[in-house]
């Protein structure tokens, strides 16, 4: 599961839809809600905006770095004062990774599985995570196969 903070909600509904194609999005457009949501939703990502106003992405950071139970889930700052060429993929603000809001689906996903490759557990669930979607979409592949050939489809 990743949780996505953004005051912006055309972004978090871009990144929800790139997202969403292979991993469980859950949002916030209030940072100030991050740490709340993330108790109650137990993400295996952050991936969190850096400018916004009042509460912003390095103050996010910081509460996380600062809660115990938080403190370990891994954590991506998300910019747009840089373009995908600009960071390489994924590059780095205040010790955090950090990923272009400009950047592709295919550098999104490729920047988490560099980011992830230093938390072995958040990897794993996420890979479980997508394990489960591919297997969710082939079993509705075989059914809707099934539908076609006993012509009991709807028109």
């Amino acid at each position: 599961k990743i949780l996505v903070v953004d005051d912006d909600e055309a972004v978090i509904d871009l990144l929800h839809a790139k997202l969403a194609k292979l991993y469980d999005v859950v949002s916030t457009n209030a940072p100030e809600r991050a740490l709340l949501l993330a108790r109650q939703e137990s993400p295996d990502l952050i991936i969190c905006d850096i400018g916004m106003p009042e509460f912003d992405g390095a103050d996010v950071s910081w509460a996380l770095r600062n809660d115990s139970g938080l403190r370990d889930i891994p954590f991506v700052f998300l910019t747009s004062l840089a373009s995908p060429s600009d960071m390489q993929g994924l590059g780095e603000l205040g010790g955090r990774p950090a990923i272009s809001k400009f950047c592709s689906t295919a550098e999104l996903f490729a920047g988490i599985q560099k980011m992830l490759e230093g938390y072995p557990d958040a990897a794993v669930k996420l890979r479980e995570q997508l394990t489960q979607r591919a297997s969710q979409a082939m079993t509705d592949m075989r059914d809707v196969r099934a539908l076609l050939d006993t012509g009991d489809a709807p028109d």
